[in-house]
C-alpha cells in the first residue's frame, strides 16, 4: 500500500517537473514584457509598467496581424476540419480501386519535408496570382494530408451497425454521412481542428514566403519584423510574444472537451 502511495507521489512530482519545463519558457518572458528597455543602452527599467503593450498595439499593425492570422489559422482548421471529415470516411469505409494505393501515398506525402515542396508551391501561387491574399495563404495548406490519417483513424473506431441500420431504414450514404458520421465524428473533428489552428498560428515559413505586403503580415511575420538592423527592443518583442500566445489558450478552454474526448476515444473499452 505504501508503495504505490510512493509510486503514486513520484507520478505527480514528474508530471509537475514537466509541466513546469513546458510553462517555463513562456512566464520567464512575462517579466520582460512588463520592464521598458532602453534601445540605446539595452538596460531596463526595473519598475513593471505596461508601455510595452501600449507601444504594441499604438505604434505597429498587430490588431491587423491578429485578424490576418484569425482569418489564415481559422480557415484551415474551419475548411480541413469538413474536407478531412469525408475523406478519412471514405478511406475507412469504401473500398474503392486504388484506394489503398491512394492511401500509401498519402502516407508517404506525410514523410516529406516542407522544404522540399515549398518553392513549387510559391510558383503555382505566384502563377495564380495569389501572393498577399488570404487564398495564397490558406488553400496550398489545405492539401495536408495529415488530417486525412488521422480522420480515417477515427472513423474506424465508429462501429458499422449504426451505417447498416441506418442504410435498413432507407437512409443514403449522403443521409449516412451527414445525420450520423459527422455529429459523431465532433470529438475527430476538435481535436484535427485545435492542432492545425495552433500550426497555422505560429506557422512562420508559408507566410514568409507567399508574403511580402505590411497589410497582409500574419503575427509571425510581424513580430519577426520588430527589431531593427542594430537593435532589439526586448519589452515590445516579448509583449508580442505574450499577446499572440493568448488566442491559441482561448481557443483551447473552449473546446478542451472536445479535445480530450477526442484524443481519449477508443482507448477505454465498455
Amino acid at each position: 500500500m505504501k508503495k504505490n502511495k510512493f509510486l503514486e507521489s513520484l507520478k505527480y512530482i514528474a508530471l509537475i517537473i514537466i509541466c513546469l519545463l513546458s510553462i517555463g519558457p513562456f512566464l520567464s518572458i512575462i517579466p520582460t514584457s512588463l520592464q521598458e528597455t532602453y534601445t540605446l543602452t539595452g538596460s531596463r527599467n526595473p519598475e513593471f509598467t505596461i508601455i510595452n503593450y501600449i507601444k504594441l498595439f499604438k505604434d505597429t499593425g498587430f490588431l491587423r496581424w491578429i485578424l490576418n492570422t484569425l482569418i489564415f489559422a481559422g480557415g484551415v482548421a474551419t475548411i480541413k476540419a469538413f474536407i478531412d471529415t469525408w475523406a478519412g470516411y471514405a478511406f475507412a469505409r469504401y473500398n474503392f480501386p486504388g484506394s489503398k494505393w491512394v492511401f500509401n501515398l498519402i502516407l508517404i506525402s506525410m514523410m516529406l519535408p516542407f522544404a522540399i515542396i515549398l518553392y513549387p508551391l510559391f510558383l503555382i501561387v505566384n502563377k495564380l496570382k495569389m501572393v498577399n491574399t488570404y487564398f495564397g495563404l490558406i488553400l496550398p495548406i489545405l492539401a495536408n494530408p495529415f488530417g486525412i490519417f488521422l480522420m480515417r483513424q477515427f472513423m474506424l473506431q465508429i462501429p458499422t451497425d449504426i451505417e447498416e441500420a441506418a442504410r435498413i431504414d432507407g437512409c443514403s450514404d449522403i443521409g449516412i454521412l451527414f445525420k450520423i458520421i459527422m455529429p459523431l465524428s465532433r470529438p475527430g473533428q476538435a481535436v484535427l481542428a485545435i492542432v492545425l489552428f495552433m500550426w497555422q498560428w505560429t506557422n512562420l515559413i508559408w507566410p514568409l514566403v507567399v508574403i511580402n505586403k505590411k497589410y497582409m503580415y500574419t503575427i509571425t511575420l510581424g513580430l519577426a519584423g520588430i527589431p531593427s538592423q542594430n537593435v532589439i527592443d526586448w519589452g515590445l518583442l516579448t509583449a508580442g510574444a505574450v499577446m499572440s500566445v493568448l488566442p491559441i489558450l482561448l481557443v483551447f478552454l473552449i473546446y478542451q472537451r472536445g479535445f480530450i474526448a477526442g484524443l481519449t476515444m477508443g482507448a477505454v473499452k465498455e
